[in-house]
């Protein structure tokens, strides 16, 4: 009996074994491309350089459920907001809660913490290299270089022996965060005492730019200022001034100077 019941025992054991394999089933995969997370857009907060006071805040949409985000792929949080970071390229990623994911490029941009300012503080003169200009420089770390264009960068604020013409300075901190400006030095040639003197003398005369010979009157400053390209281009030709009158290739880099100084009423 002992074994009959142990029998019948180990059948009915494997019937109710058998029973349950058979109704046990595994979920269904989830199918990500049904329903895909995106991410929408990622705003960015400049990050000063060299300081790590940037951030970036995801959106995303679609999936299940919450999302968690990764700027980095592995340390998920449930803040769509990154903070302190540094200026530089980032991979974002969204997931949900089946872990379905979506992932995207991203950029804080670097703002240079320093401002520069330049003040020409000499002009070069007509046909010389007199021109002086200093560089100030605020925020940032210190100490400070300076360079100007192509040059190499100095300790000294100052730069001197320069031409009339158009410069980039640049300045840059002990981070190695720049910044630059244009400047321009000019040639400081003045219309008043320096060229009106040359015109006055050997052009705005009887038969030629008198105002009496419907031409217009070079002794009017004003006149000057509004034809001074073309006063710069006859005197530089040889057209003017008129037969029995000359100038000399000083006095004709002086009108020059003046107009490539930008024809001010100075």
């Amino acid at each position: 009996m002992k074994i009959y019941h142990y029998g019948l025992f180990l059948v009915c054991l494997g019937s109710i074994l058998l029973e349950g394999c058979s109704s046990e089933s595994e979920p269904d995969p989830v199918n990500c491309n049904a329903n895909p997370v995106s991410i929408v857009s990622v705003s960015s907060m400049e990050a000063t350089c060299g300081v790590d006071d940037g951030s970036l805040t995801i959106s995303a949409s679609g999936g299940s459920g919450d999302y968690t985000y990764s700027i980095n792929g592995t340390d998920f949080q449930s803040s769509a907001t990154f903070q302190n970071l540094g200026a530089g390229n980032y991979t974002v990623t969204a997931r949900d809660v089946n872990e379905c994911s979506a992932s995207g490029s991203a950029i804080i941009e670097s703002t240079s913490g320093i401002t520069l300012t330049a003040e020409v503080t000499s002009v070069a003169g007509c046909d010389s290299n007199n021109g002086e200009l200093s560089v100030d420089v605020s925020g940032g770390e210190a100490p400070y270089q300076y360079k100007l264009d192509d040059g190499s960068f100095q300790d000294n604020a100052v730069f001197s022996g320069l031409e009339a013409g158009s410069y980039t300075v640049f300045a840059r901190d002990v981070n190695g965060c720049l910044v630059t400006s244009p400047v321009e030095v000019k040639h400081g040639t003045s219309l008043e005492d320096e060229v009106m003197t040359i015109i006055t003398a050997n052009c705005a005369i009887s038969g030629c730019h008198d105002g009496n010979s419907g031409i217009p009157d070079w002794s009017n400053m004003n006149n000057v200022i509004a034809n001074a390209t073309n006063i710069k281009n006859l005197t530089g030709n040889g057209t003017m001034p008129p037969e029995g009158r000359s100038i000399t290739d000083e006095e004709i880099s002086t009108i020059a100077c003046w107009v490539d100084d930008g024809a001010a009423d100075n």
